[in-house]
């Protein structure tokens, strides 16, 4: 009984893959060309964790090419692409850059129905340039600072709250990451308030205000992995604010303290 259970166990993951390999990800045309090209999570790879590439085997690659002259050249796909009726391969590869940092780039192979690879795509432009001979720019870190009183209405945080030259003032943003960059490797915003109110009431409120300005960009189109975090009132601007009462003079002196910072991690284009 066991033994039947096992073998039928091992025909089911069989299917499973015959069956996952019918359907191409990307879509692929019989002509190995796609209109939309669908990447794999990195963090799904299923060979180890990617390989490092010999550069000038990737500079062989071309149009027309077997998947046997292929696999001499790169090795195997390093995703779960299925067994059989394969139309794309995916690769995860790491590069050394001049700086002693690591650049990982994903590249994706389409095949054609003659399974001829036909078509080529690396998922940042700055990877197809180290196959080129040129340098990828090292990822600079770049800190832009929002007012939240230009963002929110006082003492606001959720969407509804947004003053119309604070929905556009990330509008401008989102436009500013979209277009300025090359890459992307990660955003930080960090929530920031001032000194009235409690800890905890801070804590909260600066999470908040992160948390809705995130998603503002991604409704935008930002893509790029975004985290937030909360300083509340523990990293003021202010120091010649004084009193502690909520008076109108008192949060117009606090205003430079009640902010959100977003850190960007990346490559600018020049």
């Amino acid at each position: 009984m066991k033994k039947m259970n096992k073998t039928l166990l091992g025909l089911t993951t069989v299917a499973a893959l015959l069956l996952s390999a019918c359907t191409s990800v990307s879509n692929v045309k019989s002509n190995g060309t796609t209109d939309e090209v669908v990447w794999p999570d990195a963090e799904s790879v299923s060979f180890k964790t990617g390989s490092f590439p010999v550069v000038n085997a990737l500079k062989l690659v071309r149009p027309g090419m077997t998947k046997d002259q292929l696999y001499n050249l790169l090795g195997r796909p390093h995703f779960n692409e299925g067994l059989v009726g394969v139309v794309e391969w995916d690769y995860l590869f790491h590069f050394p850059l001049s700086n002693g940092e690591v650049k990982t780039c994903q590249y994706k192979v389409l095949f054609d129905n003659d399974k001829l690879a036909q078509s080529f795509f690396w998922r940042e432009p700055a990877c197809a340039e180290l196959i080129n001979g040129r340098a990828v720019a090292a990822a600079q870190a770049e800190q832009i600072e929002l007012s939240a009183d230009a963002l929110f209405k006082f003492n606001g945080s959720e969407a509804h709250e947004l003053l119309p030259q604070g929905q556009e003032a990330l509008n401008n943003l989102a436009r500013q990451l979209n277009q300025g960059y090359v890459t992307i490797n990660s955003i930080t915003l960090t929530g920031h308030t001032d000194r009235l109110g409690s800890d905890a009431y801070n804590h909260r409120l600066g999470l908040e205000r992160a948390n809705t300005v995130r998603s503002v960009l991604q409704q935008q189109g930002v893509n790029a992995p975004i985290s937030t975090r909360s300083a509340g009132k523990g990293m003021p601007k202010t120091t010649d604010c004084v009193g502690n009462s909520s008076s109108a003079a008192l949060k117009a002196c606090l205003q430079a303290d009640r902010r959100v910072t977003v850190d960007v991690s990346g490559v600018r284009k020049k």
